[in-house]
């Protein structure tokens, strides 16, 4: 039941407030918890409540800036919401939302074959494609609202088993099928992140200088080669559209005013008001600077933003590091992490706080319930 709670929120015409129903969900099942300081989590969980009190009274101050209703809950307070889900994920609800990804990922692959981008015809963005030269005007959907939204999702699931280790072929099933979908749903950002945790998993499992100076060289050796056969040449094209050099799609822009907002409001930002600047190139609309970390400067100015390096620095270990890798090089690229609750916020959090308590990553995930007794 939780794991559909997390889930459905992703899907399209699905709210969002969904996501506050897996509270009520886990304390109707929980029967006891405690945070520990021995694991960080007590201390997690104070970081976090410095930052939705100092945010909240960076709200009260710069009160003007709020845009509307929506302004009126500060978005930290709900970091305790993620923080409170994550605690609680139990091994059942992990291998639900691993499974649920992988049908979503199934259904990515079908619509990539089929040439369409959604199955709702009612969707603002649907269309269907008889003949197409570049993947990046397809971007699948799933049952996701946007291509981005499916992407995280599949982000997602390949870190958790990255980290978790193949558990018999069904999660060899589900990993090529995530794969899979994520190469055709072609967010560039995801495949890159995801391509350089993988990539740096080959690299590390074995450690003999020897060995990974022969991977290297191998790796050197097949990019060379795939270039001379024209190889190179095609996925370039792929990822630049045709354009013939790679673009950032107005995010150089976005980042520049971000920039200069910060350095206007260095310690109040927008006074925890989720930041948002004018896009000219498309009719001045209003967007989010895609970069988790300058849109947490630019909300929160500098003071309240540096609570975030500790919540972050402070929890990467040996145990987590590669599965958190996609997630830290996904947010320098678009807005990842740290929205309040969604779901990449969540699996963020449990493995950047919680999936430490494995003691390595083909041990079993422990029951939450023997976590608090202390186990």
């Amino acid at each position: 039941m939780t794991a559909l709670l997390l889930f459905l929120p992703t899907l399209y015409k699905m709210p969002q407030a969904l996501f506050l129903l897996a509270v009520p969900a886990i304390l109707f099942r929980r029967r006891e918890w405690e945070l520990k300081g021995a694991d960080g989590s007590l201390r997690n969980f104070m970081i976090l409540l410095l930052l939705a009190l100092f945010s909240t009274l960076n709200n009260i101050v710069g009160i003007g800036k709020a845009s509307g209703f929506s302004d009126a809950i500060p978005f930290t307070l709900l970091h305790i919401l993620t923080f409170f889900i994550a605690l609680n994920l139990e091994e059942e609800d992990l291998e639900t939302l691993l499974l649920l990804i992988a049908i979503e990922a199934a259904i990515v692959i079908l619509q990539f074959t089929l040439g369409m981008n959604t199955f709702f015809r009612g969707h603002p963005d649907y269309k269907k494609f008889d003949n197409i030269t570049y993947i990046y005007f397809i971007r699948p959907m799933g049952l996701s609202s946007s291509s981005s939204t499916v992407a995280f999702k599949l982000l997602c699931g390949i870190a958790f088993i990255t980290l978790k280790g193949f558990k018999g072929n069904k999660h060899i099933l589900f990993f090529v099928l995530m794969l899979i979908a994520l190469m055709v749903n072609f967010n560039r950002t995801s495949i890159v992140a995801v391509g350089a945790m993988l990539g740096l998993k080959f690299l590390i499992s074995n450690k003999k200088p020897l060995v990974v100076a022969s991977k290297l060289l191998s790796i050197l050796l097949l990019a060379i080669l795939a270039w001379k056969m024209g190889l190179g040449e095609i996925v370039f094209d792929q990822f630049s559209r045709g354009m013939g050099a790679l673009d950032l799609s107005y995010r150089d822009v976005l980042w520049g005013q971000s920039f200069r907002y910060i350095v206007d409001n260095p310690f109040t930002g927008n006074s925890s008001y989720k930041y948002l600047t004018p896009l000219y190139a498309y009719n001045a609309s209003m967007e989010h600077v895609h970069n988790s970390f300058i849109e947490m400067l630019a909300t929160h100015g500098v003071p309240i933003f540096l609570l975030y390096i500790p919540l972050i620095v402070l929890n990467i270990k040996k145990t987590n590091a590669l599965a958190l890798l996609p997630f830290l090089l996904l947010s320098l690229y678009q807005y990842g992490i740290f929205w309040g609750i969604s779901f990449t916020d969540i699996v963020f959090f449990w493995i950047l706080m919680f999936s430490n308590r494995i003691k390595d990553t083909d041990a079993h995930i422990i029951h939450s319930r023997q976590l608090s007794a202390g186990v």
